[in-house]
């Protein structure tokens, strides 16, 4: 059972399209204070709110526990990060950046509870 507890948000961005097809997928800051889809292990953190348009307000949990939307089978404990369509997929250990430690496992399409965890692993 996925659950959410308060983090810090950041509240004044705005998304770049309409993404209210993606709560709690990965997001990616751009130029102008801007929102886009986070690309394969480019995450800033997970959409917390559904804008319906270019130019809405976007929620984004930077630190504390979220929701994530997984493309991939993940593994409780593992760190994740986000793959070509903001999903989250467990990091490869050797190279990847990760964003989330999945609290707990899931498939794709499922969503689970993961907590804000930002690093990298190697060079």
């Amino acid at each position: 059972m996925a659950v959410e507890l308060l983090g810090q948000d950041i509240g004044f961005l705005v998304a770049a399209d309409d993404l209210s097809d993606y709560l709690f997928h990965g997001v990616k800051i751009t130029d102008d204070f801007t929102v886009n889809l986070a690309s394969a292990g480019d995450c800033d953190g997970v959409l917390q709110n559904k804008p319906a348009a270019a130019g809405r307000a976007c929620q984004i949990r930077r630190t504390g526990a979220t929701k994530v939307v997984l493309g991939g089978t993940v593994t409780a404990g593992m760190p994740g990060k986000t793959d070509g369509s903001g999903h989250f997929v467990d990091a490869n250990l050797d190279q990847d950046q990760f964003a989330v430690r999945f609290v707990e496992g899931g498939d794709s399409g499922d969503t689970v509870t993961a907590l804000m965890e930002f690093g990298t692993f190697g060079t």
